[in-house]
């Protein structure tokens, strides 16, 4: 009668593939790890810069088209020529813009604002916030005057 072997893997090769699938499940697992802290980084960065540049080009359209502004505590109220009005609230952490119809937050952390010469031919605002790790410093103008409030009183195609 003839033994017949079968064939398969030793208790040592079992070992030491099992050894190897382990060292490569971790790397794998480290280099994701990795990947995810750093996407994560660049979000926040990103959202960061993206709020600003919302609020940005929001203030600047609004300051665009308003006739007068006044500014109380942490307030600062748009008026426009047919009477509506949007307020800004100014908090250390977040901006908020208010309308009759809508509110909009912007997640902006403010470090100082300042009314620039509110009863002068351009009153505007000095605003200082913090952008990633560094403060930025802008400035928003009112340009008054008689004849661009004619002029957009009774000439606004909107």
């Amino acid at each position: 009668m003839k033994i017949k072997y079968l064939k398969g893997f030793t208790v040592l090769e079992a070992l030491i593939s099992l050894i190897l699938m382990s060292i490569i499940i971790t790397l794998t697992y480290s280099v994701y790890n990795i990947i995810e802290k750093q996407m994560l980084l660049f979000k926040n960065e990103h959202e960061s810069v993206l709020e600003y540049n919302l609020f940005n080009s929001t203030f600047k359209g609004d300051i665009y088209n308003v006739e007068d502004f006044y500014a109380e505590d942490n307030t600062i109220n748009l008026r426009y020529y047919d009477d509506t009005s949007i307020s800004y609230y100014f908090n250390q952490s977040t901006i908020i813009r208010a309308t009759e119809v809508k509110t909009d937050t912007f997640k902006l952390p403010v470090l100082d604002y300042k009314i620039i010469n509110q009863e002068s031919t351009y009153p505007g605002l000095e605003l200082t916030t913090k952008i990633l790790t560094e403060p930025i410093e802008t400035n928003y103008y009112l340009k008054k005057s008689i004849a661009n409030s004619i002029n957009n009183h009774y000439f606004n195609e909107d």
